[in-house]
């Protein structure tokens, strides 16, 4: 089977895969399916890191699910919200939850004293060893003198004879779809209470925030952000906190745990262990059940059907190709959900105005340089800032892949927990601060494209050459390749009368003729308007990238350290371009807490 390598644009056999393989990462070339344990077999030395797949996670399956669907719907506003959604609704018991806690004494009663049929059974055995003898083992004898013993002329004793033995069947269909409904139920519960964890863990970090906020220290525009983005998914009246949302999400969590640990108990049980567990997870794909006597009348037997019908609401259960499809959605949910953080950043943080769809847009801002994004036929997201590019693959886990791999314009978004090395980004639909990693990214080459048009070079006519050093400018940088650029921007505009004082009393100035003189006289009049109107033009275009409003020209004599008076500087002065605030008032503050609001990358072009 032939395979796509997604990070290095290679195809290779199935046999040459590594012992660690990343989810994402690999499809087959043919059906361009993600592999997965389904899709493919790599053997017992080979793992494919597929914990996002695990019963467990379910409800994280159906938000990345959600977030495919979503964003084929949202072309044109870019409304998708890259978060989890619905927390309210997630805190308390669905209606199945509650109704499996009112009902599942009847289960452990089933347990208890369990539905059976007799199972007759009718061996020939030793007479000493016979218990309950069938009337038809006379009939049986009188035929079979070889089981006689001796005989008279009026009477006969046996040595063998018929005997009947009733065995108890527990392994009947009633019982079968019972345990069936009980490991399906389990398996939702454990993704029910993993869902609650994570909410959990959601609603302390927006606590976390709201106590943030009120630390007059604290770096406000991160939080700000943060809470935005939340509200968009959990409405908190007037942010009012969430410890009472907390209440009762632990109690919610108690009452799954207990709802878990009645029904392992019944694991435990020996009914689990009379029936054949073939037929059980075969009845677990069923979407409905026989309504046999016994599940119609019995008194509880007959709530087994009411708990399976309310669970498939809430629980579809997935043929064998509706669950490898099923796997391939998420995979690609996790792709689209990378698409909307993207896009969340640029329209919603950036400020830039999207036209297109979720996998192919341009972006345009008054300030900022041109951005565009679109999906490559492998699925690697391609970004093109100003006049750089770069790449983006979408992982669902951390990945194998070092560091040392990845070229300087090349990340990788994996599904994680917080965890982000060099060009590896975690991201997760339950941390608000994922945009802000992937924002950071976006901010920086944004920055890196602005830092570069502050650098570029205009051209200057060749014959101006033995002349050009007459216009004595601390703020501008002639080259001898017949162009200059601007290292400052000088509070004044440049005189041209003292530069051509200076022309004119050139000796090789003197020696040109008259035509050629007023010629040079012109063009250097020319330029010096030239470079007064280059500044103007430069200086409307320089802007402070957190208040968003321009620098003071007096604050612009070097255009490698710009400061504004909001406390921000760009300094460009050395190896990386560094996008900060020096306020001392913030000078506590870890990186992680300025979010996209620090920035650091590398100054060569």
């Amino acid at each position: 089977m032939l395979l796509h390598d997604r990070f290095s644009g290679n195809t290779l056999d199935s046999n040459s895969l590594p012992n660690h393989i990343d989810l994402g990462r690999y499809f087959v070339c043919d059906s361009r399916q993600d592999i997965t344990n389904r899709i493919i077999n790599v053997g017992t030395d080979k793992l494919i890191s597929q914990g996002l797949l695990e019963s467990k996670n379910k409800s994280l399956q159906d938000l990345f699910c959600y977030f495919n669907v979503a964003i084929s719907h949202k072309d044109n506003d870019f409304s998708v919200v890259p978060l989890i959604q619905s927390v309210k609704e997630r805190l308390f018991l669905n209606e199945f939850e509650s109704l499996l806690e009112s009902k599942i004494f009847h289960l452990e009663e089933i347990f208890r004293q369990p539905h059976y049929l007799l199972q007759r059974t009718i061996e020939k055995v030793n007479v000493s060893r016979a218990k309950r003898i069938p009337a038809k083992s006379y009939q049986n004898l009188a035929s079979h003198t070889e089981d006689w013993l001796h005989k008279s002329i009026v009477d006969f004793k046996p040595r063998r004879i018929l005997n009947e033995e009733l065995d108890l069947l527990y392994d009947v269909y009633e019982n079968q779809v019972t345990i069936a409904l009980i490991e399906r139920c389990l398996i939702y519960l454990n993704s029910r209470i993993q869902e609650v964890h994570d909410i959990s863990n959601f609603l302390t970090e927006y606590n976390k925030l709201l106590s943030d906020r009120n630390d007059s220290n604290g770096w406000y525009k991160k939080i700000d952000r943060n809470l935005s983005l939340i509200g968009c998914v959990y409405e908190d009246e007037n942010y009012s906190g969430g410890m009472s949302r907390n209440d009762i999400l632990s109690k919610t969590h108690q009452r799954l745990k207990s709802l878990c640990k009645r029904l392992k108990a019944l694991q435990n049980a020996p009914l689990f262990g009379e029936v054949n567990h073939r037929m059980v997870l075969s009845l677990m794909s069923e979407q409905d059940i026989r309504t046999t006597n016994v599940i119609a009348n019995h008194k509880h037997y007959r709530y087994v059907r009411d708990l399976w019908l309310a669970l498939n609401k809430v629980d579809h259960e997935k043929s064998e190709k509706e669950r490898e499809q099923y796997e391939q959605d998420v995979i690609n949910g996790v792709r689209s959900y990378s698409k909307t953080i993207i896009a969340y950043v640029m329209q919603n943080v950036l400020g830039y105005e999207l036209k297109g769809n979720y996998s192919n847009w341009n972006a345009i801002h008054p300030y900022y340089p041109t951005v565009t994004l679109s999906e490559t036929q492998d699925s690697i997201l391609s970004l093109t800032i100003g006049r750089t590019s770069l790449s983006f693959l979408v992982l669902a886990n951390y990945p194998a892949i070092a560091q040392s791999e990845l070229n300087a314009d090349s990340y990788i978004l994996c599904m994680c927990d917080n965890r982000t090395y060099g060009n590896i980004i975690g991201i997760s639909p339950y941390d608000a601060d994922s945009i802000e990693r992937v924002g950071t990214i976006l901010k920086s080459y944004i920055i890196k494209d602005f830092v570069c048009q502050l650098r570029n070079k205009y051209e200057y006519p060749h014959h101006l050459r033995d002349f050009i050093s007459c216009i004595d400018s601390e703020y501008i940088e002639f080259c001898r390749d017949f162009t200059y650029s601007y290292k400052g921007l000088s509070f004044d505009y440049i005189n041209s009368k003292q530069p051509l004082e200076r022309v004119v009393s050139y000796e090789v100035f003197k020696q040109r003729p008259r035509t050629e003189k007023d010629a040079i006289k012109a063009d250097i009049v020319s330029l010096i308007e030239e470079i007064n109107k280059g500044a103007t033009i430069l200086s409307n275009k320089i802007i402070c990238f957190n208040c968003m409003t321009p620098i003071q020209r007096r604050n612009l004599p070097q255009l490698n350290y710009i400061q504004c008076d909001c406390g921000f500087v760009l300094d460009s002065s050395d190896e990386n371009i560094i996008y900060k605030n020096r306020d001392i008032k913030y000078s506590k503050l870890k990186r992680e807490d300025w979010g996209m609001d620090y920035v650091e990358i590398s100054n060569h072009e």
